[in-house]
Parts: C-alpha cells; structure tokens; sequence
C-alpha cells in the first residue's frame, strides 16, 4: 500500500509575534480559556491568578489598549498557536466562502455554493472542514482538510413561510453564517425576512423534496479525493495561500511504511460448526451455524393485519422457513435453491404454534387486539414462543403513531417472554426477498440464544463490557445508556439500559451495571471497556471519570471508539487510483494513544471487497493503570480485539465496521426510549431481541 492521508504539514511564516490580551470581552475578541494561555512571564501568571482571570480575549491582530501584550514563541504555545492558524484561514476565506460555520475559534467550515445544481427553489452547497492540529502525525503544524458532503438551503425566508411548521426548523442561514433556529438572539426576529432554513429531513418530506437515496455501497473514498484535490488546487496551491499559512509544496502527505501498522493475519477469520471462513455469508451456508439455540422446544407464530393477502404472505413466509426459498434456474429447466430451509440452515425447525396466531382489525386496534390475544393464551412454559409479525408500516414511514407500534409490539411480547421478528410485507413479495431470507435467519437463531459463528481465539479470563450513552431526540431529550457483556471469545452474557436525566445520573448507572457483571464474573484478570463517544466533552466527562475510579483490584482499560467522521482524518491507497480504500486491519497512529482502524472486507493488496467502502473508526485509550499503556503490544492486542468484535455482528451476514460492544447498545438506545417502561424485562436482558 501507499497511504496518502488528507492532512497538509505547513511552516509558520512568523516564529513568533506580538499579540494583546483583555480580560473583558469586547466585539471581534475571541475567548481562551486558562488551559490556552499562552506562555507569559512568571510574574503575570500570578497576577492573573491573584485576580482570578480565568478567560481572556484577544483579536490575534490589535495590541492597542490591550491589558498585556506578548512577543509569544508560537512553537511553545502550541494550544494558542492552533488558534491563531485558525485565525489566518478565518481571514482568508472571508472573500471566499459562500458560508461560514462555526467560528474561527474551532475547525472552519467552509460552504461553497454550486452554480448548477442552485435553482428558483434551492441552494446546494458543498461542506469543507480545514481543521489545524499541531505535531499530532507529523513534526510540523498540519491542516487537515476533509470533505463533508452537500447541504441545501431554502430560497424562501421563514417570513415567507407563513404557514410551514416552526417545529420543523433546526438551523437557518443568516447573512452567510448558521444559527440554531431555537438559539436565536431575540432580536433576530426583527430579520425574519433574512433568515433562511437549512433543510433536514423532516422539512424535506413536508415540502416534498426528498433527495435520492445515496447508494451504501458506492466507493465514496474515490468522490472524497476527487473533492479534496479540487479544494486544494483552487483554494490553497497558490501563493497568495503560502503567504497566509506556508504548506508543504508536495501537499497532501505520504504516510512513511513504517508507520503503517495491521491487526493480525488470521483476525478475520471466524469460527463456524465445521471449521473457519472469513465470511459470514460463505462460512454458515458451507460449515454451518457454530452452536444450535439452546431452547429444546420452540414454537413460532404469526401476527398480522387481518386480510387475504396477509394470510397470503403468512403462507409464503411459512414455506420459506419449512421448504427454502427456490428461483427458476436460467441456465435450464428446473429450480434454484438460494435459501435452505431454517432447519438445514439454523438447525432450527420452523414448528407453528397451531391455533395460535393474531389477525388484528387494524393498526388502530393492533394494541389492543395483542394485549387481549396475550392476557388470553394458554403457553406451554417448557416452550420459547417466537413471533413473526408481518407489518405494513415501513421504517420510513413519517406518522409517528403508526411508527411506535414497532416498538409497543416489541415490548409487550418482551413482557410474555416473547421474541419476535418483524418483516414488512411488502418485502415479502420483491425479487431481492432471497437477500432477505440469511439476514432473517441468523438474526432469529441469536434470538434464540443460538450462536451463528464465534470468534476464533483462545479463551481468556477478561470481560468485555460495551457502553453506549445517546442522546434521543424521541425521548424528550433524555440519554439512554446501555451496558452490554462479553467474554474474550464473544460470546454475549447479558446487557441492561437505562435512562437519564443528566450524564451524571447516567454514570452512576454504568458503574451499577459494570460491577454487578464484575460480581457475576468474579474471575475475570482485566475489564476492558468499548466505550461509543457521540456526546459532547462536557457530557462525556462524568461517565469516563467514574469509570476511571471504579473501585476494583483488575485494571480497566477504556477504549473510546467512534466512526471517523468525514472531518476526522483518513487514508487513500494511492497505488490503486480507482479503488483507494486500504486494506482491512490497517492501524495508522494519529495521535498519543489515538488511532485509525480500517475496517472493511478488501482482505489483500488485490481491490476486491464483498462488502461496502466505510471510512475507518478512530480509537483512543485510556488505562486505571497508565503503565500498562506503555507496552505497545498491549494497545495492539486491544486493537485486534475491537476489529474481531465487529465480525461478530448477528443482525446480518453483511460486515460491518462497528464491534458490537458498540452496535448493540446503539441499536437498544434507539428502541429504548419509545418503550413505556423504564426497565428491560429480565428475559430481554439476556436475549438478543432487538435484532
């Protein structure tokens, strides 16, 4: 591989420079806060102190009737120097940029307008970040430079949208900056007639403008480059540029080899009934399921909308699992099998419940009808009901009544001790139902506490506990935090989820929930924490540092895993032009104990994949014993394990590049919420249902 990363290194053009500080805040100055002083004398350190200066301003440019002012060495304050730099591509791109956002203060986001896909009704703009970060990959300061994609704008002002929902609004261009529509000064609505609404989806499906689906699996590693070269040649290969901020001549830089790092070369390799497959799809059709569902008597039965083409739909559904799934074969006469039977493929014989199935009036009723069907059966308690219910809501569908009853169905068969699976009938009748049908199959048999295929490691005595704090919108903005266990060889122990009013309340529970699983697993050596960051600093804080201080005699290591979004950093093969994407297992260092990890199917130098093109995650670590860090071998191990866990993933037999430590708390928060209750019944706790 040759690794080209989307990062420029860049010179200082000035050493070292006058500045002027205030220590109130005036129109233009921008705030530091006391952990981004820069370095002044000894002397003025304890005046500040003395005063209890904790902020002061600066404009970067102004010295007059500044309180201090400072030749500073700007390679020893480095966290002012960051912003500084930010400062100049700030000043830069003032004449430049159709739209600025945020403030020079963070990452600047450039918008640049696009003349031809700009119309009476809409702008569309493409989104640039140039981040500056100082020494993190190479010995200089660095930009790097990402591409975030196309937002459209509005051309009607909310003035002119006398009758369109307020609700609906989230952030509105005004005079070529963002604003949040809900933290607008009030004085903004004497300018109605100038604020202009960024669309979102919700305002997209009320205007009836909905964009085309993007296809999930397009190579975007070669759209992104493409975009990131035409930013730089027009904006930052020029002179006028170099004067600003003096950037490396070969631009974009080149990842020397030795700093290439890789998982290990069996990582990908999984463990089904009769051996090992790299792929999911292949391994279960060829060597089967690893271990059967440990439920000796299952039972499955049908819920539906009350109609003869549901009935109808039951019926195919019910060959499907009993007799497989058949194409007409087109090299001759005859049949194709593309899905055995659940038995032969699962090992799972699909046995109805006989006499027993809900045909519910309608949507309105569906509730109720199921409660009384429920309060009315007479179960077998040696038997694990299974329910299949075909729905005629699609995922998509915007009446938010008719989309919770997914979620009330869920969770009231939960209470019965009941699994289900719910397909969407139209899905039932189209031509690709055949991909369908493995997806459907392997997520019942973990359901069914079945294992389709494990991880092929030696057992250790270690437990693994995946922690997912979001926050949902659905849930009058509370967060939903979920805990779930693993040992080494990934096999799933149990989870719990809970909410929260604040992220110290949420803390709290996390470190309930992980000392009870220590309690319960009272051998484990060492607790490793997959944690999935997606919240403020601010929020994160509370929850890391109680996680730090758990009071156990094991280290802990905390790994925080998030997908590198597309102003993080990232790496294209330059030696394959027309594919990019690096091989899977790629670890790139970008920081102290912060690391990339590519993770994706391309298995060899050869740019093949079975799968889609995701950019890479980004790791960072921590340890209760910051010791262990020190030996490199350990954060690798940590790092292979992460990579192995993200094959574990029963939801379907497509890769994915998230562990599961983080996808299925994920996955539970976003259901969690639109529960009634806030607690999980014991028997969900322990069961995969939300597959």
């Amino acid at each position: 591989m040759n690794l080209t990363l989307n990062l420029i290194p860049f010179t200082p053009i000035q050493s070292s420079k006058t500045f002027g500080f205030i220590t109130k805040n005036r129109e233009g100055y921008y705030p530091l806060t006391k952990a981004e002083f820069p370095f002044f004398t000894q002397e003025t350190y304890d005046e500040l102190l003395e005063k209890n200066i904790k902020t002061l301003y600066t404009d970067f440019k102004t010295t007059e009737d500044c309180e201090y002012v400072y030749e500073l060495n700007l390679s020893e304050s480095y966290k002012f120097a960051k912003h500084y730099y930010t400062f100049l591509l700030y000043e830069y791109f003032l004449d430049k940029a159709a739209i600025m956002y945020p403030d020079f203060v963070k990452s600047i986001v450039v918008w640049m307008k696009i003349p031809q896909k700009t119309n009476a009704e809409i702008s569309q703009y493409q989104r640039f970040t140039i981040k500056v970060q100082i020494e993190k990959v190479t010995d200089q300061p660095e930009l790097i430079l990402s591409y975030d994609g196309i937002s459209e704008v509005y051309n009607k002002s909310i003035e002119e949208l006398t009758e369109f929902p307020s609700k609906l609004y989230h952030k509105v261009v005004y005079q070529n900056r963002i604003y949040k529509y809900e933290e607008m000064p009030p004085a903004f609505k004497n300018y109605l007639h100038e604020l202009y609404p960024l669309l979102n989806n919700p305002m997209k499906y009320y205007l009836g403008k909905v964009s085309p689906r993007t296809n999930p699996r397009k190579n975007t590693y070669i759209s992104y480059l493409s975009e990131i070269n035409d930013f730089y040649k027009t904006y930052l290969d020029n002179d006028n540029f170099r004067s600003v901020i003096n950037i490396d001549v070969q631009g974009f830089y080149q990842l020397p080899n030795d700093k290439i790092l890789s998982t290990k070369s069996d990582s990908n390799n999984l463990l089904f009934g009769t051996g090992t497959d790299t792929s999911p799809y292949t391994g279960i059709y060829q060597k089967g399921v690893y271990k059967p569902s440990s439920f000796s008597n299952v039972k499955f039965f049908f819920i539906y909308q009350e109609s003869k083409s549901n009935q109808e739909l039951a019926r195919k559904l019910y060959n499907y699992f009993t007799t497989g799934y058949s194409i007409p074969n087109k090299y001759g006469e005859g049949t194709k099998e593309t899905f055995p039977p659940l038995s032969k493929f699962i090992k799972q014989p699909f046995n109805i419940d006989k006499g027993s199935r809900l045909e519910f009036q309608s949507t309105e009723t569906l509730i109720k009808d199921l409660r009384k069907y429920l309060h009315d059966r007479n179960p077998d308690k040696n038997t694990q009901y299974v329910a299949i219910y075909i729905s005629s809501v699609a995922k998509n569908n915007t009446d938010v009544a008719k989309h919770e009853l997914y979620y009330k169905v869920k969770e009231l068969l939960l209470k019965e001790n009941i699994t289900s699976q719910v397909i969407y009938n139209e899905n039932i009748n189209s031509k690709s139902f055949q991909y369908y049908l493995p997806n459907i199959a392997i997520a019942l048999l973990a359901k069914l506490n079945g294992v389709p295929w494990r991880l092929n490691r030696p057992p250790k005595n270690e437990l693994i506990v995946g922690i997912g704090a979001f926050y949902s919108h659905t849930a009058k903005c509370r967060f939903v935090g979920s805990a779930f266990c693993f040992n080494n060889e990934g096999d799933f122990l149990n989870f719990d989820s809970f909410p929260a009013e604040n992220t110290n309340l949420l803390a709290h529970s996390i470190r309930t929930a992980v000392l009870t699983y220590l309690d319960t697993y009272k051998d484990a050596q060492r607790l490793i924490i997959h944690f999935y960051k997606t919240m403020s600093h601010e929020e994160l804080q509370p929850i890391l540092a109680i996680l730090y201080k758990l009071n156990i005699n094991i280290p802990v290591f905390i790994i925080t895993i998030n997908k590198t979004e597309s102003k993080d950093l990232t790496a294209f093969d330059t030696l394959v032009p027309n594919f990019l994407m690096p091989i899977s297992g790629t670890i790139i260092q970008t920081s102290y104990r912060q690391f990339l990890l590519f993770n994706n199917t391309r298995y060899s130098e050869e740019p093949k994949v079975n799968g889609g093109y995701p950019f890479p995650i980004k790791l960072s670590f921590s340890c209760s014993n910051p010791e262990l860090l020190k030996d490199f071998s350990t954060i690798t191990e940590l790092i292979d394990q992460v990579y192995q866990f993200s094959r574990m993933y029963w939801k379907s037999v497509s890769q994915q590049n998230l562990p599961v430590t983080i996808k299925y708390p994920e996955m539970v928060a976003e259901m969690f919420p639109h529960f009634d209750s806030d607690i999980i019944p014991e028997f969900g706790r322990k069961s995969l249902w939300f597959l």
